[in-house]
């Protein structure tokens, strides 16, 4: 009975294999560009940051597509300021 289940059980794992395919390709898209994000010299970045650079990086247009003096009129634009929180204790 246990060489019956083993074999049955070794022709489904064949199966599986079969219809999964591993492709590591996304995966080593995500380390290239993690490697040119977060280099030597710009090893500080927090993870939200190395975030939203690497989805930039890897589904954003070519740099050389983009507009920058827009981008830059944008973010000259807005409010940088760090927003501080004061607590008064008595």
């Amino acid at each position: 009975m246990f060489k019956q289940w083993k074999a049955f059980s070794l022709q489904i794992e064949a199966r599986l294999n079969q219809k999964n395919d591993t492709n590591t390709a996304g995966c080593e898209t995500g380390f290239s560009a993690q490697n040119q994000i977060e280099n030597a010299l710009r090893n500080k970045l927090k993870a939200e940051r190395l975030d939203v650079l690497m989805i930039i990086d890897i589904e954003g247009p070519p740099s050389k597509d983009i507009d920058f003096s827009t981008t830059l009129d944008v973010w000259a634009r807005t409010n940088r300021r760090i927003s501080t929180c004061t607590s008064t204790s008595n």
